[in-house]
């Protein structure tokens, strides 16, 4: 993030660190917004929830904690900005979310399970280590794993999936229980991108 800022903000970057020097580099075009575009640090560790709001950036919450961790992440990243120095006041907070949508909620179900299993099987093959010591994957910083199914998990707390009617509730649950304002969706199927489009969209905006 040093380096890329001083790219953006300096005529000539020159640059000696631990893993990045350069010298005179001119690095163009420069951005439009003064001093610099607005950044957002994917943060999914407290430790990176921490570094970004020290140095006053937003951050992106991230799509394998469960929305009551998202909602625990979002209270110590707002404690830390405070800390800080800065205001989480006027902040858009992307969070994303996996979408299965479809006209009855076992045909959403199927979509979210599908979904999950192709997710975990990315994440959970021979050369990946064990999921229960994956921060974001219900493990807390610090705390000792405890046994979980990830797929449930994903199907528990982490995937919007149902009827249009039970995302409209389910989002407006969100809004109120983790302050959630700006949703980036990840549909997990055509149907699911259409029905949020057709019937989700117009009665959460």
């Amino acid at each position: 993030m040093d380096v890329v800022l001083r790219a953006w903000t300096t005529d000539r970057l020159t640059y000696e660190g631990k893993y990045f020097r350069c010298d005179g580099i001119e690095v163009l075009p420069k951005p439009l917004q003064r001093p610099h575009p607005p950044v957002w640090l994917a943060a999914s560790s407290p430790d990176a929830i921490r570094r970004a709001a020290a140095a006053g950036f937003t951050i992106m919450m991230d799509p394998h904690s469960t929305h009551r961790e998202i909602a625990e992440k979002r209270q110590l990243y707002r404690a830390q900005l405070e800390a800080a120095g800065h205001s989480i006041a006027g902040r858009e907070v992307p969070v994303a979310r996996l979408l299965a949508i479809a006209p009855t909620r076992s045909a959403a179900e199927e979509a979210a399970r599908r979904g999950a299993r192709w997710l975990v099987g990315s994440y959970a093959g021979p050369q990946h280590q064990s999921l229960t010591g994956v921060i974001g994957f219900g493990v807390a910083a610090g705390q000792p794993a405890a046994p979980v199914d990830p797929i449930e998990r994903y199907l528990d707390g982490v995937v919007l999936w149902g009827t249009p009617e039970a995302i409209v509730d389910e989002v407006a649950r969100l809004r109120e229980e983790m302050s959630l304002d700006y949703l980036l969706c990840a549909p997990l199927s055509h149907e699911s991108f259409v029905l949020f489009t057709d019937e989700v969209l117009p009665r959460i905006l």
